[in-house]
């Protein structure tokens, strides 16, 4: 994975950021209680701040090339559901997610968020440029460079 070869090659920290998936980490139950680290209760990406957070708190890791966590993805998973609410639920995480950013002074590691934007024309045009306002006004990025 780029994320761990540019962290152990010395070339970017975005592992401690970018990589949310928590079932890839051995995490001590003392740094989530000491820091307050919990699982949003929303449908989706519900482990991407909490990611950040751990991400924000930790004063040292280690990262391992080894494969310690196989996924299968199927045709009904969660990932796989383009509904409306499913949406709603990943655009608003991803907007908290650069929020956590911005005020920690991480602005770089914020992500692009026009990927979402353009999924929301399938609900109509009107709400998709809604969604872009809104992107706009808090000052996210809708693509890499832009800002």
């Amino acid at each position: 994975m780029r994320l761990v070869d540019d962290y152990i090659d010395g070339r970017s920290d975005n592992v401690k950021y970018m990589f949310y998936a928590p079932w890839s980490k051995l995490i001590s139950r003392d740094l989530v209680l000491e820091n307050g680290l919990f699982f949003e209760e929303i449908e989706a990406s519900n482990d991407l701040v909490f990611s950040l957070r751990l991400g924000l708190a930790v004063s040292s890791f280690e990262v391992s090339e080894k494969t310690v966590y196989r996924i299968f993805d199927s045709p009904g998973s969660l990932t796989k559901q383009k509904s409306l609410s499913v949406l709603d639920s990943r655009f608003f995480a991803m907007a908290r997610y650069n929020s956590i950013l911005k005020e920690s002074g991480k602005e770089a590691h914020m992500l692009p968020m026009g990927h979402y934007v353009r999924q929301y024309v399938k609900f109509g045009i009107f709400l998709a440029f809604k969604r872009m306002i809104f992107v706009v006004k808090k000052g996210f990025a809708l693509y890499f460079g832009h800002r």
